[in-house]
């Protein structure tokens, strides 16, 4: 579609010029695309203030262009006047004085301070690999500044590849397009139509003639003569390098669009100004099928559908909404969009964390869709309910976004969105926010009708942030689920998996997932990290290789104490469970996890402490370990206010193999000495504070909830917490309950190798007498728990290991 061009002559410096007997679209060199000349190079211009419009003109102002009226007037605007589009129109006429430029009408509503670059004057063509169409004449300056008579220079000349109008029985097999201006094959009033096997590349238009050039496609099919008279397949194929869209298909109803690549489009010069707003496959109709395509690189929306009945599924969706905002990987709006499914699709890497871009966007009035069994990977929101209902979410895995789902309603319609159903979805987050998302712009608001839900998981690394509410005169409000459930009745049936603080969450978690029809086996050696274990959300190890099914994914964490209830010593120490080596050549030794329990407080003794208050309310020190939550130790502020850092120390009054401990703040309304800034120490003797580094140091998050922390596994009978900050920055220090985890001893008590018989023999022997057992034997080691007595406890952590 395109032609070679020939008798070059210098026009003036490194700019060459050859007659051409048609319109340019684009032009080639050597095969790859040369960029439309335009101004400016590298970045763009912004409009000042609020635009204008009337039924004929659109209006802009920019007094810092620096450009004349020469070189403004007749020229090409492209400008960006909203998040999800770009406009152009030529530049009619310029007001030096006000600096009021005036176009053609955009068909756009007023908007303000937007970007745009300029296009469409010889004056442009100021940078090697540009070129320029005028009058008949072709422009060109080489990259390496050569004659371009020594290489060959293809321009666009032909609007379609293939065209049809108001035919039928269309089919076509085996084609390679290319460089067509408009589209590939465009098809017209066309019914009953067949395109399968067409390889088609660099289609569309740089330089616009006409304001519809920018909607073509490599594939353009539009019908006006009816949707229910329609029909057609387009399977196979392969799209790649448009300037505008992938694939279009208007009012076309019973079509199938299956198994074909879309890649690259509307992206060819994005890194020199603004693409167009290239979709990857669009169509509007009743009864379609979108089936297994490959969409990839997509400057707009990966998959765009309306109409009813329609199901899209198993479409592999990679970097979509590259350029442009306000997009998804797949997207679908109106309310004839009952019948619609959207089913075991994988969207990845659609746009970034800080545009407004949704895995799955349903938009303004979708109604009664099923969003099932999708995975969406990165986005900023991973499934989007804008205006929508009586719409079904249900099994769909949503990974590292950064919010999972969200719901939107800022019409004045009251319950416009409605009925809606969220269930049985993994929202896993590596982010510090609210997993979901609610937000309603009216007045008065309505968040408790926008949907039920049940039978979640939620995994975050955000403090048990589940559901943040935001509206109209509504304060940003965050919910853990425990707190949603009692406010809302929410998610009874749901779950948080609380993730690992302390990996790097680069490291901690990875979904695996499948993009292909069939089966697929993951490997340790190609997917691990060498040397770690890992486990599912439910806690079960991964048992390598993986096989998930087609067009499936997994979510998978590293097995740490944290998540398993189990601590990993990070120095070489000896597991109590046989079957798991301690790897002495790395300090990480994640196979070895021993169970850990809190040592009971009976029997501790106060060492020092550096302040209490005793007099505006009793807040004595030893209220720190004294089983009850109410009460607290509260350094000094009735007479003075000593500064930190604030210290206590206690005797565990025996010695112990510990991991962690946990600080529970003040209960109370009053968060006045809760600690943020901290130091935790062991040893063995409890004089040697000095020489001793702190065995875990950080900052607690400022919440009532109890914190949890663990570090290597230290042999030690005292132990001393320093407070160095105060969540406000008060200089108080309090502390409801400070417990102390250890090591659970060995449940092979005659250390034979198995957990059988003979070991259920000793524990019988001191069975239910009470408060007996100490350390450092602990009734030959029967009472596993630590408690002083034999019980339940023990009997259960015992059956937990029989003959392991």
């Amino acid at each position: 579609m395109s032609e070679t061009i020939t008798g070059w002559s210098v026009h003036s410096g490194n700019i060459y010029v050859a007659p051409v007997s048609f319109g340019v679209h684009q032009v080639f060199l050597d095969d790859e695309h040369m960029i439309l000349a335009h101004h400016p190079n590298d970045s763009f211009l912004w409009t000042d203030g609020e635009s204008e419009q009337t039924e004929t003109n659109y209006y802009v102002y920019d007094a810092d262009h620096g450009l004349t009226n020469e070189q403004l007037i007749g020229a090409d605007m492209n400008i960006r006047t909203s998040p999800w589009k770009v406009d152009f129109s030529q530049i009619l006429d310029y007001d030096p004085v006000t600096h009021k430029i005036t176009m053609g009408v955009l068909g756009s509503n007023e908007s303000e301070n937007d970007s745009y670059f300029l296009a469409n004057k010889l004056w442009m063509l100021d940078s090697p690999g540009e070129w320029y169409y005028e009058s008949g004449n072709l422009y060109v300056w080489m990259p390496d500044d050569s004659n371009p008579s020594s290489h060959k220079v293809e321009a666009t000349r032909y609007w379609h590849g293939i065209y049809a109008r108001d035919k039928e029985y269309i089919a076509t097999d085996g084609f390679e397009i290319r460089n067509a201006g408009f589209a590939g094959v465009g098809l017209f009033n066309t019914n009953k139509f067949s395109l399968t096997d067409l390889n088609i590349i660099n289609i569309g238009s740089m330089k616009y003639y006409n304001p519809w050039e920018h909607v073509g496609a490599g594939i353009f099919i539009y019908n006006s003569i009816g949707m229910s008279n329609t029909a057609g397949e387009i399977i196979g194929n392969t799209i790649r390098n448009t300037f505008s869209n992938g694939l279009r298909s208007i009012t076309i109803s019973n079509l199938v669009v299956a198994d074909n690549i879309v890649e690259n489009i509307a992206m060819v010069g994005a890194d020199h100004y603004f693409p167009a707003r290239g979709i990857g496959i669009q169509t509007s109709g009743w009864n379609v099928t979108i089936r297994e395509n490959r969409v990839d690189d997509i400057s707009y929306i990966g998959i765009l559908f309306t109409g009813m009945n329609s199901l899209v599924e198993k479409n592999c969706i990679n970097n979509s909404c590259d350029c442009l905002d306000d997009c998804g990987g797949i997207y679908t709006s109106r309310t004839d969009s009952n019948g619609n499914e959207i089913s075991r699709n994988i969207i990845t890497n659609t746009g970034n964390h800080n545009t407004n871009t949704m895995g799955i966007y349903l938009d303004d009035r979708s109604t009664g869709i099923l969003v099932s069994d999708n995975t969406v990977s990165f986005a900023r929101i991973g499934i989007h309910n804008h205006n929508g209902n009586n719409n079904t979410i249900t099994n769909n895995t949503i990974y590292d976004c950064k919010w999972s789902a969200g719901m939107q309603e800022d019409r004045i319609v009251e319950n416009d969105v409605c009925n809606n159903i969220f269930e049985n979805n993994i929202y896993f987050s590596k982010i510090d926010e609210s997993l979901v998302g609610i937000s309603d712009y009216r007045e008065p608001i309505f968040f408790q009708d926008f949907a039920d839900h049940d039978y979640n998981t939620y995994s975050g690394r955000n403090s048990g942030k589940v559901i943040s509410e935001r509206g109209s005169g509504y304060p940003l409000k965050y919910y853990s689920l425990t707190e949603w459930q009692d406010a809302h009745g929410q998610d009874l049936n749901s779950r948080f998996v609380a993730q690992s603080t302390t990996i790097d969450p680069c490291e901690y978690s990875m979904i695996l997932i499948n993009t292909d029809p069939t089966s697929r086996q993951f490997s340790y050696d190609d997917y691990a990290i060498s040397g770690k274990e890992y486990i599912d959300l439910n806690g079960d190890l991964i048992i390598w290789p993986v096989t998930l099914d087609g067009y499936s994914s997994k979510i998978i964490t590293q097995a740490t104490c944290e998540n398993q209830g189990y601590h990993c010593c990070h120095s070489c120490f000896t597991g109590h469970y046989p079957e798991y080596d301690c790897d002495c050549a790395g300090l990480m030794c994640c196979q070895s996890c021993v169970p850990l329990l809190i040592i009971p407080q009976d029997g501790w003794r106060l060492v020092y402490f550096d302040s209490e208050e005793l007099v505006g309310a009793y807040k004595p020190a030893v209220y720190s370990f004294d089983g009850d939550p109410c009460t607290i130790w509260h350094t000094e502020w009735y007479y003075s206010d000593p500064p930190h850092p604030h210290e206590i120390q206690i005797n565990l009054s025996d010695s112990y193999e510990l991991g962690g401990f946990r600080y529970l703040p003040r209960q109370d309304d009053n968060e006045n000495g809760m600690i943020d800034e901290y130091e935790f120490y062991v040893s063995t003797s409890g004089t040697d504070w000095e020489q001793l580094v702190p065995v875990a140091s950080g900052n607690l998050v400022a919440d009532k909830t109890e914190k949890t922390v663990l570090f290597d596994i230290t042999q030690g009978q005292y132990v001393r917490l320093v407070a160095l900050s105060e969540v406000n920055d008060g200089p108080w220090t309090t502390i409801a309950e400070l417990n102390v985890l250890a090591v659970q001893p060995d449940t092979d008590i005659n250390d034979d190798g198995t957990v059988n018989i003979e070991d259920f023999a000793v524990l019988a022997v001191w069975w239910d007498d009470e408060n007996v057992c100490s350390s450092p034997d602990w009734c030959d080691g029967a009472d596993f728990d630590m408690s002083g007595t034999v019980d339940m406890l023990d009997l259960t952590y015992f059956a937990e290991n029989w003959l392991r």
